[in-house]
């Protein structure tokens, strides 16, 4: 049986067309049973785990190592997911980054000390809904267009339109950080096609 098959066989899963290897989301409630079954079939390491905010939803993934590679995923939509170091233990650290990028939860997780921002005002810097303060209150060479003008002027007849830098939301622009960053926690999300391709994507993309 290959690693793509036995994840299968939990109930609610299906396969993701758009990815390479093969990756195979679960729901959240099968995640720890399709981890267990991976292993039993000869899914003995786990490279890495991330995860990629969809809006919505937060696609948690993991790439296994076995004679045929395969990623086992699930939508988590509650922020909280059983630790899978029980069966892998090495997905320690990759579980505990994520928890701080993305705000998840490893329940059972052994040591869920934070791993990289302690002491930091910064709080879940991968989530699309995050302000990128950088990027607010540093000046960028597209908002400014050759006449002059600038993103505060406004859209005008004749004139190129001024674009803002990656990842900064209109609401951002002209406020402070501390502002910025209660008007994307408050903010819409922004909804990206969920296929396992996009796992790759940065939030400011």
């Amino acid at each position: 049986m290959t690693l793509a098959e036995a994840l299968l066989a939990i109930p609610g899963a299906r396969v993701d067309d758009l990815s390479t290897p093969v990756a195979v989301v679960v729901p959240p409630a099968g995640w720890v049973d399709a981890a267990q079954a991976a292993h039993a079939a000869g899914a003995l390491r786990a490279e890495w785990l991330t995860a990629a905010d969809f809006g919505s939803v937060l696609r948690v993934a993991v790439l296994l190592r076995g004679a045929a590679d395969a990623i086992l995923a699930t939508d988590c939509v509650n922020l909280s997911l059983p630790s899978l170091c029980g069966v892998w233990p090495g997905l320690a650290w990759h579980e505990r980054e994520c928890a701080e990028m993305f705000g998840l939860e490893f329940r059972g997780h052994p040591d869920p000390r934070p791993l990289l921002l302690h002491g930091c005002d910064v709080q879940t810097p991968l989530r699309r809904a995050s302000a990128l303060h950088t990027r607010v209150e540093t000046a960028w060479p597209g908002a400014v267009t050759a006449s002059g003008a600038s993103v505060s002027d406004g859209p005008a007849r004749g004139r190129r339109a001024v674009g803002l830098p990656p990842g900064v939301h209109p609401e951002w622009v002209g406020q402070p950080s501390d502002v910025a960053a209660t008007s994307a926690g408050a903010g819409a999300a922004v909804q990206v096609p969920t296929s396992a391709r996009s796992l790759g994507v940065s939030h400011g993309e």
